[in-house]
């Protein structure tokens, strides 16, 4: 089986001959499964919609699969440490241009205690939190929300992370966005 998304960008499984007999291996290229700009939630459930796909070759129980996910996230049953989101500290604060998550929590995290803050070459982990407020003002540290019992914004892991890769699989087999959000027509 094998899903082509677009150039470069594609999804298979192979078979291989091994010492037992045959072997199942899901093959990935371009594909956001492994970049750390993702939360642990997003590899998983485009792992686990690739697999249903590919190896049950069934896209409706996928949809299934993912407003399951989308629901749940809604209702905050989701472990925050499958939201985290980690990328590198890569120079001085002062040196980064434009206004990015990562770089406004490390400003937060330096006011509330500097000795402990993250520095260059550190990596530094985020969740997004509800509010009203720019999306780079709401990073925030996994450990200080659950401290400070804040709630994450599912309406951003929903939006932001969970559809996108998404929406690239399933378009390949002519499903919409909308499709994917419980609307709209459903041919598979």
């Amino acid at each position: 089986s094998l899903l082509i998304l677009s150039k470069k960008r594609y999804a298979g499984l192979s078979l291989e001959k091994s010492a037992g007999g045959w072997e199942e291996k899901l093959m990935m290229k371009g594909i956001e499964t492994i970049r750390r700009d993702w939360c642990d939630l997003t590899s998983e459930t485009l792992q686990e919609v690739l697999q249903i796909i590919l190896r049950e070759q069934n896209p409706k129980k996928a949809l299934i699969y993912i407003r399951e996910v989308i629901s749940k996230l809604e209702r905050n049953q989701i472990p925050i440490e499958k939201l985290v989101v980690t990328k590198s500290i890569t120079r001085s604060v002062q040196a980064y241009r434009g206004i990015q998550p990562h770089v406004e929590l490390l400003k937060k995290m330096k006011k509330r205690d500097a000795g402990s803050a993250p520095g260059i070459g550190d990596r530094i982990s985020y969740v997004i939190t509800q509010g009203s407020q720019l999306l780079s003002e709401r990073a925030e540290d996994p450990d200080y929300v659950k401290k400070n019992k804040l709630k994450v914004d599912s309406k951003y892991y929903i939006e932001g992370q969970l559809l996108p890769p998404l929406e690239r699989v399933f378009e390949a087999m002519g499903v919409s966005r909308s499709e994917l959000l419980h609307a709209g027509k459903q041919m598979l």
